[in-house]
This record gives structure tokens, C-alpha cells and sequence, in this order.
């Protein structure tokens, strides 16, 4: 059989309610290559492991299955799985994601396979909140959002900018091979692989931006990246500042860079800390912020100024998680 120009890699943990549309979504593409899709359905209890097997048996010429037999952790999954994956090209959708535009390999896969200097094309995507199941179609459109075409390295690098989706993206593999050393992402525990796949192809390839909607981005109650808990949240920004503060030091970066990154995130330290209640985190905020020769925004004063006053504070914490929490 001819090797799969394309491999989507498909990571799921308890995703009953959406695995079915996932694999649909994968099953319904328009191509005209061969092109694989690896499962890695990571020891869920919710009966998901039992779809990623049905469809495995119904499409074994297509769907590889590396189910795992107890949970082994987001990182391991994800490695298990791009560890299968054998195609030229590397697409991914996680388990509660889909894929609504069925012309979206065909469409990346040809750019890349036309410009062997580009290692990443990506597009806009729409957002399907799973709260009130509103659907915002073209979500970077209709909100202005725009990338930069070809040497866009900088850009990902500066967080203050916005940051790609990996369900619109397409990869040139043999880059993620040559450059992403797996074990400093397991050392570490990041949360999420996505910003570094984008830093890493960007640094070494230029990237093209479509203007249409690739894929679905299911944001739901509760996840890594979406969650009312403040900790979780905490703890995922601390990743994404471990991410950025490797590769500034992995890739020489500028001092500007790296006061960028740090401005950044010790901002986002000061928000998730007033949420938290946290006095003490809030000063060194605050103390890194001058040292940073940061002006404070109206909101950030407002955090200085509430934290003096901690039953006042609890107060307003409170309000805003009644009112999220709606």
C-alpha cells in the first residue's frame, strides 16, 4: 500500500460525548493521497476506549489504534502516538475537536508539497462553546485576527501576540523530527505541545495563513486551557512561560525577547494571583513589574490597590467566579 502522505494524530482521554464526530470528521476528508489516522485513547473509563477499537475494526486500512490500557499522562499519550505516525505531513485533532471543512488536507497538503520552504500551513477555525452550544464560525475573522505569512518565528515568539490552533494546522514532519527533543517536554511537564511544534517550525521553515475555517476548537466547561480553577489555570500559565523562557534561551534570543516574555507572563502571574487571593505573589508582581519599568493598566492598579483590603477582595473574587460560573 502507499505509504500515507499525511498522518493526524489523534489524542483522546474520556471523550465519549464527541470521540464519534472526531474520527467522522477525519473519515469524511476529500483527498486524492493516502493518509493515516493514529488514535491514542489514553486509559478512559468513560466507554470512549470501546469507539476508538470499533472504528479501528471497521477501517484497519486507515485507523491505527495505540489505546493505552491505564491513563499515562497527556505527555506520554501524545508521544505514543506521533511515534506511529508514518505520513510526510503531521495534522492533529484532539478527541473533543472536529474537523467541519472536509477539503482541509487536500487544501494544506497541496500548498506544502508545491512550497518545500513552508513547514506549517494553518487557518482560521471556528469556536463551538459547549455551555449554550453556540457555534462562532471564522472565530479569527470575525474577531480581526490575522497571521503573518513566511518567516514568522518572532511573532510566535512574542506572547503578546495571538497564538496559532494546532486543530487548523499542518506540519512538515521530518522538522518536528530534526528539532523537538520530547524529554525536556516530560522533564519539565508541559502542559500543552502546541506553542512548542509552532516555535520550533517556525524557527527553521516559514508558515502560510489561510483566511478560511480548518477546523472545530470545542471549548468546553472544563479543560487545560479553559477552567474555572485558578490553580489549574496558574499552573498551565507556568507552562507556557516554561515553554517560552527554553526556547528564548534554546535559540539566543534578544534581551528585548526575553523581557517581553517575562513582562508578559509576570502580568498574568499579578491577574492570576489576585484571583487566587494571594497577597504575597500579587507584591512580587508588583516588584518584578517596576523592575520591568511596567505602567500598570487601571485593572492592575485596581489589583494593588484590592489587595490591601483582603475582605474586600475576597469579595470581588467571589462576584466574578458567581458570575463565570453562569
Amino acid at each position: 500500500m502507499t505509504p500515507p502522505l499525511v498522518s493526524v494524530h489523534m489524542v483522546t482521554y474520556n471523550h465519549v460525548k464527541y470521540i464519534r464526530q472526531a474520527i467522522e470528521s477525519v473519515l469524511n476528508q476529500k483527498v486524492s493521497f493516502n493518509y493515516e489516522i493514529v488514535i491514542g485513547d489514553d486509559g478512559s473509563n468513560d466507554g470512549t476506549t470501546g469507539i476508538v477499537l470499533e472504528y479501528a475494526n471497521r477501517y484497519p486500512e486507515k485507523i491505527k489504534s495505540v489505546t493505552s490500557e491505564k491513563n499515562e499522562g497527556f505527555l506520554k499519550n501524545w508521544k505514543k502516538v506521533y511515534d506511529h505516525c508514518n505520513g510526510k505531513y503531521f495534522a492533529h485533532c484532539e478527541g473533543d475537536d472536529y474537523w467541519h471543512n472536509p477539503d482541509r488536507l487536500q487544501l494544506q497538503a497541496d500548498f506544502l508539497e508545491k512550497h518545500p520552504e513552508y513547514g506549517l500551513a494553518h487557518g482560521d477555525l471556528n469556536y463551538h462553546y459547549e455551555k449554550n452550544n453556540k457555534l462562532i464560525v471564522a472565530y479569527n475573522k470575525q474577531h480581526n485576527i490575522t497571521f503573518p505569512d513566511g518567516e514568522i518565528f518572532d511573532y510566535v515568539m512574542n506572547p503578546f501576540n495571538r497564538s496559532m490552533k494546532n486543530i487548523a494546522s499542518m506540519f512538515r514532519k521530518s522538522i518536528i523530527d530534526a528539532n523537538f527533543d520530547f524529554n525536556v517536554a516530560l522533564e519539565k511537564e508541559w502542559k500543552t505541545l502546541d506553542l512548542p511544534l509552532w516555535l520550533i517550525v517556525t524557527k527553521y521553515s516559514k508558515a502560510k495563513y489561510f483566511d478560511e475555517p480548518l477546523g472545530t476548537f470545542r471549548i468546553l466547561m472544563d479543560s487545560t486551557s479553559n477552567t474555572l480553577n485558578q490553580q489549574k489555570k496558574y499552573k498551565f500559565h507556568e507552562s507556557i512561560f516554561s515553554i517560552y523562557s527554553h526556547y528564548a534561551n534554546h535559540f539566543n534570543c534578544s534581551a528585548a525577547c526575553i523581557n517581553t516574555i517575562q513582562l508578559f507572563f509576570w502580568r498574568a502571574r499579578l491577574k492570576d494571583a489576585f484571583f487566587m487571593e494571594d497577597r504575597e505573589l500579587i507584591k512580587k508582581s508588583k516588584r518584578e513589574l517596576v523592575r520591568l519599568e511596567h505602567k500598570p493598566s487601571t485593572f492592575e492598579w485596581a489589583i494593588f490597590l484590592l489587595s490591601l483590603f483582603p475582605v474586600i477582595h475576597k469579595f470581588f473574587v467571589a462576584l466574578f467566579f458567581s458570575i463565570k460560573a453562569r
